[in-house]
């Protein structure tokens, strides 16, 4: 292939360009970009190096981070030098050939160390990780730094002095066709800041200037995976150095992914589907799929994933949901599925919530009420669910009724009964057996009238205070959920096989024994609105009797009307009307976010101290001057007392997804490997954000970039951030919601390098005041 160069012709050089010392921070950045890309390529490279040797590689072969000897050592191929440090860290000891490990050139503060002898000067110890490879007594021998007499123990190459420098030169290479590569970024970290240079046209590089030390050469190429040399010992001038990098055809074009046609996942709230992709140029990192609405916006990405086959889930029920896929590369460039045409290739509508959430042990079909269109009323059927979770009509019963026959309890379409009158006059005569007419045939109440299910209930008596128990048979016409049961029996048993007809998917919740009053749920599903329904009042013992998720907001604190027993599912800090129910024996929630005035300046963001609230939520505060509580996840306007964030946004009428929403979003930053940008392209750094409740248009990231000299909090977008100079930094970022629920501080690693390049060095927003 033709030489490849360095972004632009006016980078190519036809000599070895001067080389550059630059700063420490720049200088471990960059070798730490371009070591972690390399490892990445090599699959027998472990997570984390605290220590590490070539098998059977002999002397030299062992490395570790300057003045310390790891707990652990690692056995692999790809062991090297860590970028930065001091060599030899770790040598093979020549007089313990077995032991791979060997004697160590160490500071005294090492782990575990023993006393250090001054006369001899040498540490001795014995280590379990050598005794896998020697034997038992086998010992390891330290020796200070600032002592020569290591090299006498070890046997290894002595350390190198200062004040001598050395020229390195070599020269780049493509493994594809094993041509040169001109415009490589070629560098060696040093102690104090890193020696480069860039390969001229036949792929050459000279460093000049350099320490004695033993290291790696790294090289760096936008269309290339970063790649380094064997250690090499610059004790002299060194030639030769080849680095063969792994770079794309010169014009390869980097394909779309495309996606089978989503399809749900049966009895879950899942969906799923296969990715096609063809990495014809080598580079590919990594996919991001997007959850999108059916018109293709207010797409969430999903969490990044090389694997072809995906699933999606916490979908909502009758829901289209569309997808795209974003493919991204080394050089920073991303390829993605897009629509597919009108976009129903991508889309997928998932099925009704029942059929998404099946228990285990549902029969396939089962007796049910459908929705007739006005002005036909609804009508009893046989249901089912297909593969895709939809909702399906197997027999409809107009006219007749739902029953289960025989003892695999069939449904089935079965005339309709008037079931009072297996009652007898006056009700009280149901365990009596009684004979009435069904379809023109005389039937049994109870064994021949499927469609009527016997319950006790209780009535009030004339001659006494206390209920008397009666037995009654109602129609199963009645009963469409579980909430259609009235007696904890016919619940328990599922008479009429409500729900998804299966025998224990309704649960009973006792309220007044006395009354035989309760309520009838769905299994795991409380059902806290129930509680006025079934005493025809409700108070905070009712509700708790119901379930200890459900909670009674008797007061209305500030909003229109108090909301009753509510389920834990939905509870907000807001709705909490005691103290003790707002933070329990702790105390507020505390943020680490600091103001100067209205404006967010530092700290970490994090939620430093929780409240002890009753469900759990951790972000309650309580306002004595109101008796309120509130949530104040943005810590603003904390003294003199706390105000709602609700209030603060002005979204707090007629919000209550604003109240209950107490979890900040969730941000991607997607960086290139290595993560090397010009200045231009920091405005176009790939940003994913993703939140429970507010849409993905709604939410805000903020940036800054910190150095070594300039200590930041992120306060402006990737859109208006004034552009860092050249150099080493730390991305820092977060997103807030519209709830004003703020994302911890992440940061990355990021370099910076000034191609002189036109760019908006910052962009500033004023409100028209006209």
């Amino acid at each position: 292939m033709a030489a490849l160069s360095w972004y632009d012709q006016s980078h190519r050089v036809s000599r070895p360009v001067a080389t550059t010392r630059s700063s420490p921070v720049f200088a471990i950045a960059i070798a730490v970009f371009a070591f972690v890309a390399f490892l990445l390529l090599s699959s027998s490279v472990s997570a984390a190096i605290t220590g590490c040797c070539k098998p059977n590689a002999g002397t030299g072969s062992c490395f570790t981070g300057e003045g310390s000897f790891p707990d652990q050592l690692s056995f692999n191929e790809a062991c090297a030098q860590l970028p930065g440090t001091m060599v030899p860290s770790v040598t093979t000891c020549a007089g313990i050939p077995d032991c791979t490990i060997g004697c160590c050139c160490a500071t005294a503060n090492v782990p575990n160390s023993a006393q250090i002898n001054d006369d001899e000067e040498q540490l001795k110890m014995t280590r379990n990780s050598c005794v896998a490879k020697s034997t038992p007594s086998a010992t390891y021998n330290f020796r200070s730094l600032d002592k020569p007499t290591c090299v006498e123990v070890c046997g290894g190459t002595p350390p190198i002095g200062p004040g001598t420098t050395h020229t390195v030169r070599g020269s780049t290479y493509n493994l594809t066709d094993a041509k040169p590569i001109s415009g490589v970024n070629v560098f060696i970290p040093v102690p104090d800041g890193y020696i480069s240079a860039m390969t001229d046209a036949y792929g050459l590089f000279t460093l000049r200037d350099v320490p004695q030390i033993n290291t790696r050469v790294f090289a760096i190429h936008p269309q290339c995976r970063p790649g380094q040399s064997p250690a090499v010992l610059v004790d002299k001038d060194v030639s030769g150095v080849r680095i063969d990098l792994n770079c794309q055809l010169q014009g390869c074009a980097h394909a779309k992914p495309t996606l089978s046609k989503p399809k749900a996942v049966r009895a879950t709230d899942k969906v799923a589907f296969t990715i096609t992709f063809n990495d014809a140029c080598q580079d590919f990192i990594h996919f991001v799929p997007q959850r999108c609405d059916a018109q293709f916006r207010n797409c969430m990405p999903l969490p990044p994933q090389v694997s072809k086959e995906i699933t999606d889930d916490g979908l909502a029920p009758e829901t289209t949901y569309c997808y795209n896929v974003k493919a991204y590369f080394t050089d920073g460039t991303t390829t993605e599925s897009g629509a597919a045409g009108t976009g129903a290739g991508n889309c997928v509508t998932t099925g009704s919530r029942g059929c998404m959430s099946l228990s285990e042990d549902a029969p396939v079909s089962w007796c049910g009420t459908v929705q007739g269109t006005p002005p036909a009323p609804s009508s009893q059927a046989v249901l089912s669910c297909d593969e895709n979770n939809i909702l399906k009509t197997v027999q409809s019963c107009t006219g007749k009724e739902c029953a289960y026959i025989g003892p695999d309890r069939t449904p089935t379409c079965v005339d309709a009964a008037d079931c009072e009158q297996c009652n007898g006059i006056y009700g009280f005569f149901a365990r009596l057996g009684l004979t009435i007419k069904v379809g023109g045939l005389s039937k049994r109440c109870g064994t021949e009238t499927p469609a009527c299910y016997l319950e006790s209930t209780r009535q009030a008596s004339s001659s006494s205070s206390k209920p008397l128990l009666i037995d009654a048979y109602t129609s199963c016409s009645q009963v469409a959920s579980c909430e259609g049961y009235g007696k904890r029996e016919s619940c328990e048993a599922n008479a009429c096989g409500a729900a998804d007809g299966s025998p224990t998917a309704c649960e009973w919740k006792t309220i007044s024994e006395e009354l035989g009053k309760g309520v009838c749920m769905k299994r795991g599903e409380p059902a806290c609105k129930l509680c006025a329904t079934a005493l025809g009042y409700c108070d905070a013992q009712a509700c708790a009797r119901i379930s200890s998720d459900c909670y009674f907001d008797g007061a209305a604190n500030g909003l229109a009307d108090p909301l009753g027993c509510i389920p834990k599912s939905e509870m907000a800090c807001r709705y909490y009307d005691t103290k003790d129910d707002c933070v329990g024996a702790g105390s507020n929630a505390v943020f680490d976010i600091t103001y100067a005035g209205d404006k967010r300046t530092g700290r970490t963001n994090a939620r430093t101290t929780a409240s002890g609230d009753r469900f759990g939520i951790g972000a309650c505060t309580w306002v004595d001057a109101r008796s309120q509580c509130v949530k104040n996840a943005d810590m603003r306007f904390s003294t003199p007392q706390s105000e709602d964030d609700c209030i603060e946004n002005n979204i707090f009428q007629g919000q209550q997804s604003c109240v209950r929403d107490s979890t900040p979003p969730t941000t991607i930053i997607y960086l290139r490997t290595p993560a090397v940008y010009s200045r231009p392209e920091v405005r176009i750094i790939p940003v994913g954000v993703s939140d429970d409740k507010t849409p993905v248009d709604r939410i805000r990231t903020y940036v800054c970039f910190k150095n070594a000299t300039n200590d930041c909090y992120p306060t402006e977008t990737l859109a208006s951030v004034s552009l860092p100079s050249e150099g080493s930094y730390e991305l820092r970022y977060y997103s807030m919601d519209e709830s004003m629920n703020i994302e911890l501080v992440k940061s990355k690693e990021i370099m910076i390098k000034d191609y002189h390049q036109a760019a908006l060095d910052r962009v500033h927003i004023e409100e028209n005041r006209d």
